[in-house]
């Protein structure tokens, strides 16, 4: 089975430890409807956090730069906490833009169709 380009440990260090970037069209301008501007770098942390193996789906080029795709079911504590319960699933797709420093999400929403992942098929609405 494919691995992710960037290893998730590495990603989750660098996100609970350093800094992230959230692109404004897939991540801020798709999250604020729903979350205050100031919670959504928090919000991407948690999110990463939770991630698994499970939730990877694939390594994407864009321009000549990989990044990883993940389908994330999330908690019902984490919707709860960012007062989200109505939305469904979430899609992440990451880069580590310097090592050690700074991971860049080009994504992070809700997902809008299903996506394959190493734990199987992800629905964008499914609970189970």
């Amino acid at each position: 089975m494919q691995q992710p380009y960037h290893p998730l440990d590495e990603v989750k260090r660098i996100c609970a430890e350093a800094e992230i970037l959230l692109d404004r069209a897939r991540c801020l301008d798709m999250l604020t409807p729903y979350i205050d501007l100031f919670q959504c770098k928090p919000f991407a942390r948690d999110v990463v956090a939770m991630l698994s193996i499970d939730d990877f789906s694939e390594t994407v080029t864009i321009g000549g730069i990989p990044f990883d795709l993940y389908g994330v079911r999330l908690t019902n504590e984490l919707k709860q906490r960012y007062g989200i319960e109505q939305l469904g699933n979430f899609y992440v797709k990451l880069r580590i833009a310097r090592p050690g420093k700074l991971v860049f999400f080009i994504s992070l929403h809700e997902m809008e169709r299903r996506l394959w992942r190493r734990g199987g098929l992800l629905d964008p609405k499914s609970r189970h």
